[in-house]
């Protein structure tokens, strides 16, 4: 009995690498956008300062 070798295609194994990494970047990018989101939210919370000085009095201000 002759065992017949199974010939790997490299055209389709360089195709189905390109899929698997073009379906990672995908989830990266989805990701990094989520990130972002996250990012643009925080930076409109109001800052809060508190200066002091030697005077009697104090003074806080918010700003955007």
């Amino acid at each position: 009995m002759e065992e017949t070798k199974r010939k790997i295609d490299t055209g389709l194994m360089v195709g189905l690498f390109a899929i698997i990494i073009s379906v990672a970047t995908l989830f990266v990018y989805i990701y990094q956008t989520r990130l972002m989101q996250a990012q643009l939210h925080t930076s409109v919370w109001p800052h809060l300062e508190w200066a002091t000085s030697n005077y009697k009095s104090f003074y806080l201000e918010v700003y955007k």
